[in-house]
């Protein structure tokens, strides 16, 4: 458990891996892995999806940073939500916490993980993937700038790829 002092809290756009990669991390070192949207759930008790519906992103976005705040003293891999760090305080709350890593990998290869998830990600059904993903990107990445570290995340669709990326992130991050 002493692999990290702080935590390390993982953003990027969906499909960058903060899941996979921080799994793996997590697995490798012996710590706790933390998915920031799998907390919120289990915190409301109903899917995200049903959080939108019932309270709109204001009372997702309030939940999400209160719960963020509670997990700040973890000693874990957290996978936050794609939007998590658009919120000011919840980017200003991790980076005094912990160590922020932007997951970055190229849009078109975000796309193709999407699109091999049919249906698990609801942003993206019923729309172009490739042009959601541009909207986001130009959205939210003055934001994700702010993280200490940048991590290339384009080589996670492998067994191979995910032990080789998991070695450099702890090389690189720790």
């Amino acid at each position: 458990m002493d692999a990290i002092p702080r935590p390390i809290f993982l953003i990027g756009l969906p499909g960058a891996g903060k899941t996979t990669l921080g799994r793996a991390v997590s697995r490798r070192l012996g710590i706790p892995f933390i998915d920031l949207d799998e907390a919120i759930v289990a915190d409301a008790g109903m899917s995200v999806p049903e959080i939108f519906a019932a309270e709109g992103e204001a009372g997702f976005r309030q939940r999400e940073s209160r719960i963020l705040s509670a997990l700040c003293h973890e000693r874990a891999i957290i996978a936050c939500g794609g939007g998590t760090p658009c919120v000011p305080q919840n980017m200003q709350l991790m980076r005094r916490a912990g160590t922020t890593v932007w997951l970055c990998a190229p849009l078109q290869l975000l796309a193709q993980r999407i699109a091999s998830q049919p249906g698990q990600r609801p942003m993206f059904c019923n729309t172009d993937i490739d042009s959601k993903l541009a909207e986001l990107y130009d959205k939210r990445r003055q934001h994700y700038a702010k993280a200490d570290v940048q991590f290339d995340a384009s080589r996670l669709d492998s067994l191979p790829q995910i032990e080789s990326s998991v070695s450099q992130f702890i090389t690189q991050v720790l």
